[in-house]
């Protein structure tokens, strides 16, 4: 009987040890979590930008071929390329589309800001008035204000449905290069970043209101939750930080990245936080914890932009990539799944508390 245990112990060692991987292997669902689906190849140079619509409908690109692509969402022609706009005479960096969704707009190092009609492809609107590249495009709530931020230290108000209005252009002057602007829930102030390692809140004259320490380096990057009720910030010192700007404190400080940050963009329900590097990696973060989920990289070697699809199915990447073919990456991931299997958060219904 001895002898028989003892010849099985091997055995039992060896289920021991598969049972042990396979454990560990069940209880790392993030290795998995955002999976490559494919390069969307439509430009000829590299990206600097990356977005989707907010209804999904669209991922729009755009770089150093000068092109706007706005490439197919739908399930009927997924990833192919249904409108190019023309028009800008450099480098694209920044893509934002309109609340409607009825407008999409460039901006970037000719200085000049443009929308487009997306239906007609149209252009509605050109500006001339900055002396550097712009940074930044932001609509208003009703699609009918564009505000733009520059190197030139200025921010800008475009009225795009009288046009008349913008002479002279109405402008806030900081008197220092922004890199990144993010106008307020009020849309009275804006938070603004800048080469400087604080994050200043200013108002329609251009003074300081409040200022946000806690970046060691300039910070490269502003981006609001959805709600804004959160604000989320990227810096040189390779860090990024979110903050709830109404009690001026650092939520958390998320530390990964091995480069300076190139961007940030929260998911539409802002359990999620993704961030580029001009290292080339992406972090995929839990905003809700403050911890890192999941990081990736495929051939991109220098992110520029990132954002996820509203319906958190797809994660695009723009950046440079050292090949001759050129196009976002796309990125499946199984978050919509978790955030349909995580458990409700139990409320008090008779609270006094308002």
């Amino acid at each position: 009987m001895r002898l028989l245990f003892l010849k099985s112990l091997p055995v039992l060692f060896l289920l021991q040890s598969v049972y042990i991987k396979a454990q560990s292997t069940n209880i790392r669902p993030t290795d998995t979590l955002v999976v490559f689906e494919q390069e969307l190849i439509a430009h000829t140079k590299d990206l600097e930008t990356c977005t989707f619509s907010s209804d999904g409908k669209w991922l729009a690109t755009g770089g150093w071929d000068k092109n706007l692509k706005l490439i197919s969402m739908d399930t009927a022609d997924f990833g192919t390329i249904k409108k190019t706009f023309k028009g800008n005479q450099s480098a694209i960096n920044k893509i934002v589309f309109s609340p409607n969704n009825q407008y999409v707009s460039t901006a970037g190092k000719d200085f000049v800001t443009r929308v487009w009609d997306i239906e007609t492809e149209e252009m509605l609107f050109e500006s001339y008035e900055n002396r550097k590249e712009i940074t930044d495009i932001d609509f208003t709530a009703d699609s009918k204000i564009i505000m733009t931020s520059s190197k030139d230290g200025t921010i800008r108000m475009y009225d795009l449905e009288h046009q008349e209005n913008n002479i002279p252009a109405k402008f806030i002057d900081y008197k220092s290069p922004i890199l990144d602007m993010e106008p307020t829930k009020s849309g009275k102030t804006f938070v603004v970043a800048s080469t400087k390692s604080v994050i200043d809140v200013i108002d329609p004259r251009g003074r300081v209101s409040m200022s946000l320490s806690g970046h060691k380096a300039q910070v490269n990057t502003v981006v609001f939750s959805p709600s804004k009720r959160l604000l989320a910030s990227g810096s040189d010192d390779n860090d990024v930080i979110i903050w709830k700007l109404a009690a001026k404190e650092a939520l958390f400080t998320l530390s990964g990245h091995k480069w300076h940050i190139s961007s940030v963009s929260w998911s539409y329900d802002e359990r999620y936080l993704i961030s580029t590097s001009i290292g080339g990696e992406t972090i995929l973060w839990d905003a809700k914890r403050g911890i890192e989920m999941t990081r990736f990289q495929n051939k991109i070697t220098d992110a520029r932009s990132t954002d996820i699809s509203p319906n958190l199915k797809y994660i695009a990447v723009a950046g440079k990539i050292p090949s001759f073919t050129k196009g976002a990456e796309l990125y499946k991931t199984g978050l919509k799944k978790i955030a349909r299997n995580r458990k409700p958060m139990p409320t008090k219904r008779n609270s006094k508390r308002r």
